[in-house]
């Protein structure tokens, strides 16, 4: 079984030279050194076996993170500007409060068309929400669920991740993430 989830948690990380993949129950961490551009990107991955479906925190250093979400067994797509539009998505650990975040569309890397069941934190749309505290939650909790009610093609999916695992795979970007703060609390005069 751990090999057959290696296997399947290797496909998306299979771009970069330089890289560890660690397996912590549901949850895969993946750290990653470009070889051109030296960017050092951090993953956090679970994937729904039954709806293929894949829920991924990236952290790019120094520049952020993001979520994103990919949706198994739905199919949307096209070209025109009603396919650009973001979608509220749902967030619920256990029975805690529900997060609305806004995602948006990703586009397709060869083609023109846009996916609406690849979906990706939408810029400057999400300010309001405290995603750090998320986190906690998230280390907190022992299931994640999510739902995607898309406007544009009709769609309503949910579904959900064991969060077991999830504190030991997010650890290290937890890491980067305390000394970040340090780091600017520091230079503000802040302890």
């Amino acid at each position: 079984m751990k090999f057959f989830l290696l296997i399947f948690f290797l496909i998306p990380f299979n771009l970069f030279s330089i890289s560890e993949l660690e397996v912590y129950g549901n949850w895969a961490y993946q750290y990653t050194i470009d070889d051109f551009t030296d960017e050092k990107t951090n993953i956090v991955q679970a994937k729904q076996n039954d709806n293929l479906d894949r829920f991924t925190i990236v952290m790019r250093e120094p520049k952020g993170f993001t979520w994103s979400l990919d949706i198994g067994f739905q199919i949307c797509g096209g070209t025109e500007k009603k396919y650009k539009e973001e979608i509220p998505v749902l967030f619920r650990v256990d029975k805690n409060e529900v997060l609305t975040l806004m995602m948006r569309p990703r586009e397709q890397k060869y083609s023109d068309t846009i996916d609406r069941t690849k979906l990706i934190l939408a810029p400057n749309k999400n300010s309001q929400v405290d995603i750090l505290y998320y986190y906690l939650e998230l280390q907190d909790g022992n299931n994640l669920k999510i739902r995607v009610d898309d406007p544009v093609c009709k769609y309503k999916h949910d579904t959900d991740f064991s969060l077991d695992g999830f504190t030991k795979a997010f650890a290290p970007m937890d890491k980067l993430i305390q000394d970040k703060l340090e780091k600017e609390m520091e230079k503000r005069g802040l302890n």
